[in-house]
């Protein structure tokens, strides 16, 4: 099933919780989450994301790939890189940026994925006094080209 299949631009908002809760509810952007929120299309990872090929202009990720095992991680992944437009922007918050998620942005690098900013948004002490951060972390597709100057 694939859908949106009428609308120019797709914007998703995978493991979204509520609708509202990580995105602003607008009407061009398409919530899945595995719960059965009203108005949410319930989506687990790793089927396939619910989107023709190349489709996808912004894909935001709140606080999922916690949730998710290495395996799920790398075959969301996969998807990714199938739904996205290769102008497209994929926008992730959770807890440790890159570091805490290798597998997940290497497999997304090898497939020319780059990431182009990591923002640290949020530090809160848990009960324990373990010091948490969450950070953005956002990718974009880099297209090398090469360059040759004669004289």
């Amino acid at each position: 099933m694939h859908l949106r299949s009428g609308v120019s631009m797709v914007k998703l908002d995978l493991g979204s919780g509520p609708r509202d809760f990580w995105v602003s509810d607008e009407s061009d952007w398409l919530h899945l989450d595995c719960e059965p929120y009203e108005g949410v299309i319930q989506w687990t990872c790793p089927e396939p994301i619910p989107v023709k090929d190349r489709s996808v202009e912004v894909a935001y990720l709140g606080q999922l790939l916690v949730e998710l095992s290495i395996e799920q991680q790398l075959a969301l992944a996969d998807e990714l890189v199938r739904v996205m437009k290769d102008d497209g922007v994929i926008r992730v918050h959770d807890y440790d940026g890159v570091l805490g998620y290798p597998e997940f942005f290497r497999r997304l690098e090898q497939h020319g994925w780059r990431r182009v900013k990591e923002e640290l948004v949020n530090v809160f002490e848990e009960p324990d006094g373990t010091i948490l951060c969450t950070y953005m972390v956002e990718l974009k597709k880099i297209r090398w080209c090469r360059v040759v100057i004669k004289f």
